[in-house]
């Protein structure tokens, strides 16, 4: 079997991983999530099931929501791996850090021993969404019905997104789509799968819609991205790719972190970044022009239930 590109840096990046057993996995994400009072919750969305911790303080009020990144889905470069839940689920750590009242954090189909929600006993969950259909229009549609799942559950107004790694991408996505998401926050976030594959030499994720395809309807949106000084699994090219296709400079900032690379140590910088507020600059941004950019660009995510 083929590995795909983001399979093969994840597997460099994260070797590790895999010689923890799911129940170490699975309670190192409780000790990360029980001490600031984040409950487990198993969210039903579309055919996906996706493991949350959520903290709501206050219901009708907004929501910080992270996504997680793809963890490990390979063993060795021709082995899946049964669970490619992550040993170092950096993006739980950001959110344990985000002192919000209504925190959500999220991980991604397969994470956590969540199987699709048709399966039979002995399936086996299938790793390409995450890795070269992380993107697929039915993975953006699922994490939209989640996000409705929230809303219902809690009344909230709105949405703070948050990804890590290809979180980040799956969170500007979702960003384009929705008319609720208030601001956009990625770190070492994958935001064009063309610039790195090339980066990796790897063929391109052709399952999978490219971020930096819906920067028209994220222009206007408030936006800060992160990234490291010593990322090898996506480097820094990727944000810049993206940055360069935004076509409104006021509403997109970036923070360049020195001695970090792509997992170590993002969650105690993330103590002092989640305090900074994520605006634009100058006057407020012309949201019929936004919704208007949302309503064509929305229909190529795939059919809701």
């Amino acid at each position: 079997m083929r590995v795909s590109s983001i399979a093969l840096t994840s597997l460099l990046a994260l070797t590790a991983c895999t010689s923890v057993s799911p129940g170490v996995r699975e309670s190192n994400a409780n000790r990360l999530a029980f001490p600031v009072f984040m409950i487990p919750r198993d969210v039903t969305a579309e055919q996906f099931r996706l493991k949350t911790f959520e903290r709501v303080y206050e219901k009708g009020g907004v929501a910080s929501v992270y996504i997680e990144g793809s963890g490990n889905p390979y063993v060795t470069p021709t082995q899946e791996d049964t669970d490619p839940t992550p040993k170092n689920p950096v993006g739980l750590q950001m959110a344990s850090y985000d002192p919000a009242p209504n925190v959500i954090w999220m991980a991604r189909p397969c994470q956590y021993r969540m199987n699709m929600v048709n399966a039979k006993k002995d399936d086996v969950c299938p790793v390409q969404y995450l890795t070269d259909a992380m993107f697929a229009p039915e993975v953006i549609a699922a994490y939209s019905s989640a996000l409705d799942d929230l809303k219902s559950r809690y009344g909230f107004t709105g949405f703070h997104l948050v990804g890590y790694d290809s979180g980040g991408g799956l969170a500007a996505l979702l960003a384009s789509a929705r008319n609720d998401v208030l601001t956009l926050r990625t770190a070492a976030g994958l935001l064009d799968t063309q610039t790195y594959a090339r980066a990796h030499g790897l063929p391109e994720m052709t399952a999978s819609m490219n971020p930096i395809d819906a920067t028209p309807q994220l222009a206007k949106l408030p936006q800060h991205h992160y990234i490291a000084q010593f990322d090898d699994v996506v480097p820094n090219t990727v944000y810049h790719s993206y940055a360069q296709a935004i076509n409104d400079e006021r509403c997109i900032g970036y923070t360049f972190i020195q001695n970090v690379d792509h997992t170590y140590d993002w969650s105690e910088n993330w103590a002092a970044f989640v305090k900074n507020p994520v605006t634009c600059m100058g006057p407020n941004p012309d949201d019929a022009e936004r919704e208007a950019r949302k309503a064509q660009y929305a229909p190529q995510i795939g059919p809701k239930k």
